[in-house]
């Protein structure tokens, strides 16, 4: 049994040391408290599926709507994420929204050095990622253990009876015998 009581509201994560970490990529666009405009929250979780300290922790960046292409969020550092792409299959520098380039940098993997700040707002430390540090890595795309470990443990469902409840899928279905006279061909 898990008990989450003491999990429950908690929206803030740990500062984690300085340094330079390989990440991976989750972004979104949100909107401020007060309505009045929009960021693209952007959030770097320190890989879990290579060996460095903080694994599966998050510093997060907001960037802004750029001044001379309000449209648009911060283009030095939004090309500057980009660019770390530049020997990746598929890279593009050219996006007709703003949800396309959000949905491009998505899973992403980069090396980005993060700081500790001290926060007069709420007087308190935190993390911050240092100034156009974003840096290629040299790793694979992220493989997540989680998916990785699941991929792994051996499927013990009975296909007989996955067939009579409902339609089979690939995740729960190790080999799924059809009669041929059952086949249309």
């Amino acid at each position: 049994m898990m008990d989450l009581e003491k999990y429950a509201g908690n929206t803030e994560f740990p500062v984690i040391d300085a340094g330079t970490y390989e990440c991976v990529v989750s972004a979104t666009v949100k909107t401020t408290k007060d309505g009045t405009t929009s960021y693209l929250n952007i959030g770097y979780k320190v890989r879990d599926d290579v060996d460095q300290k903080f694994k599966g922790s998050y510093v997060f960046e907001k960037l802004f709507k750029d001044k001379t292409n309000p449209e648009w969020y911060d283009l030095t550092k939004s090309g500057s994420i980009l660019i770390t792409q530049k020997d990746k299959p598929g890279y593009k520098t050219t996006f007709d929204e703003v949800d396309e380039f959000v949905q491009y940098i998505n899973g992403i993997c980069l090396k980005v050095t993060v700081e500790k700040t001290y926060d007069d707002y709420s007087s308190k430390e935190i993390n911050t990622i240092k100034y156009l540090s974003y840096k290629p890595t040299a790793l694979g795309p992220y493989v997540d253990p989680k998916k990785t470990k699941e991929a792994a443990t051996p499927n013990t469902t009975d296909t007989s009876k996955v067939i009579q409840s409902g339609e089979p899928t690939a995740r729960n279905v190790d080999k799924l015998d059809i009669p041929s006279d059952d086949l249309p061909f």
